[in-house]
């Protein structure tokens, strides 16, 4: 899951995208929470999530790399320093869909 989160991160970083909101249930709340996210709102119940808590995250994206280094995060290195071939992120289509780059 933390893959997905860098994945969506490195989009919005090359897309110049200022915010990152995220949300889920109890366990991802304790990684957006441990990856420096700002709780914005919950827990409340989703209609269409079987009425489990949720909670809503946000992050300003030029502030991921220096709140996870100013952390010691474990994740430091993972989300800021290592590329990942793994990881394959079309940008000619990000910058189609978001008109950057």
């Amino acid at each position: 899951m933390v893959a997905l989160v860098k994945a969506a991160y490195e989009i919005c970083h090359a897309s110049a995208i200022d915010y990152g909101v995220a949300g889920g249930r109890r366990s991802m709340a304790h990684v957006f929470s441990a990856l420096g996210y700002d709780k914005l709102a919950g827990p409340f119940p989703i209609s269409y999530g079987a009425n489990i808590p949720h909670w809503v995250f946000g992050i300003p994206i030029r502030d991921v790399e220096r709140r996870l280094q100013l952390a010691g995060h474990a994740y430091y290195n993972f989300m800021a320093r290592t590329e990942h071939p793994d990881i394959d992120i079309d940008y000619e289509q990000v910058f189609d869909i978001f008109g950057s780059g």
